[in-house]
């Protein structure tokens, strides 16, 4: 499920995935790109406007790599990257892109 927020910078989009446990969490996304055909999304946890994260939630603000896609009926679905090669390769080139966003 997507959801826009606009934001005093703009506009963020919000996606709210199911964790090993079936709970639902939203993470920002941050980039996507296409790589070889296969489109990727870089994502981070989001907490809401929320300025009092606790302890829990600061430790849990890396940012995860998907696998992005749409099935036949048009349902969007992510999943992660098993090869260790490929996602470097991802890796370093949202790396470049994010550095450069905040460049900017």
């Amino acid at each position: 499920m997507n959801e826009n927020l606009q934001t005093q910078d703009g506009e963020i989009q919000i996606i709210s995935l199911k964790d090993e446990d079936g709970n639902d969490k939203d993470f920002e996304i941050l980039d996507e790109l296409e790589y070889e055909g296969v489109n990727y999304c870089a994502l981070m946890p989001y907490y809401g406007d929320s300025e009092d994260l606790d302890s829990e939630k600061e430790e849990d603000t890396d940012i995860i790599i998907v696998r992005f896609y749409k099935d036949e009926n048009g349902e969007e679905y992510c999943e992660s990257i098993e090869d260790d090669d490929l996602f470097d390769k991802v890796a370093a080139l949202f790396d470049e892109r994010i550095e450069k966003m905040y460049e900017e």
